[in-house]
């Protein structure tokens, strides 16, 4: 089978009515991008990978730019799935932008790592002074029905956090299926579903309130914690027994937070 080389490239601006749109696409196999849906608070730019996920050698990269003022939120309707590789890894990068005034959700649905798969995630938000970001990324252990859980060959994951050109975090680790970096995850729950919140706002101030809720959070099926960056910046750590649970966890982070981030309120619209 021939690996795929494939780009998304996408910048959003604003109207002179307000309404934000895209100012510029670029597309190449295996993504398919949707038509942008505005829905007078926020744009829904849809993209995924039309094949049936990843293979070994496989390489996408993904470019999203919020323009000045722009309210952006990128999102997929299915999984991104990692096959078995027999030889071979996927990479996959992402760089995100966000200009002063300008807002970015990034909302993907899971991340697979099925049996045999080794992968690579990189990724980067660079936000200027005055943008605002809300990124999650979000990991599901395997085929679980299928008695895989947690049976990947390596998962390599990259992330750097960027607030006017001064680096607010850098997370780095690599999983390896069958030895003790998996320990932190089986120890809890056998298997475990990860999630990763990252968000940037000059209004977000100390969250004193949004700090009990993301804490009452917390269930016998599902651990949540927070914490502060350096800056505007925060991260929120959610494990969870099941994916019913951290999705749900993951909608209620959206209410506790949109007092501070009204574009957290608008409907999380798939299309």
């Amino acid at each position: 089978m021939n690996a795929l080389a494939g780009h998304l490239d996408v910048a959003c601006a604003v109207r002179d009515d307000g309404a934000t749109y895209v100012s510029r696409q670029s597309h190449a196999a295996p993504f398919h991008f949707s038509k942008p849906y505005w829905d007078g608070e926020v744009l829904t730019v849809q993209a995924v990978n039309a094949t049936p996920g990843l293979f070994g050698g496989d390489r996408l990269r993904c470019h999203v730019e919020a323009g000045p003022g722009a309210r952006v939120r990128l999102t997929s309707p299915s999984a991104q799935r990692a096959h078995t590789m027999p030889h071979g890894c996927a990479i996959v990068e992402q760089d995100f932008q966000v200009a002063a005034g300008g807002w970015l959700e990034v909302r993907p649905e899971w991340f697979i790592p099925q049996a045999g798969s080794r992968c690579t995630l990189t990724t980067r938000l660079d936000v200027a002074a005055g943008g605002e970001a809300w990124l999650v990324e979000a990991v599901a252990p395997g085929r679980v029905a299928r008695g895989e859980a947690l049976a990947f060959e390596e998962l390599t994951w990259s992330l750097d956090l960027l607030y006017d050109g001064q680096w607010l975090v850098g997370e780095r680790y690599t999983l390896r299926g069958g030895d003790d970096s998996l320990w932190p995850l089986r120890r809890i729950f056998d298997p475990a579903y990860y999630a990763s919140v990252f968000l940037v706002s000059p209004r977000l101030g100390a969250l004193a309130d949004e700090i009990r809720a993301v804490t009452a959070l917390n269930a016998p099926c599902l651990w949540a914690g927070i914490s502060r960056l350096r800056g505007p910046g925060w991260c929120v750590k959610l494990l969870a027994a099941d994916a019913v649970t951290l999705r749900a966890a993951l909608d209620q982070l959206r209410a506790i937070f949109a007092g501070r981030l009204p574009s957290l309120g608008a409907a999380l619209r798939r299309v």
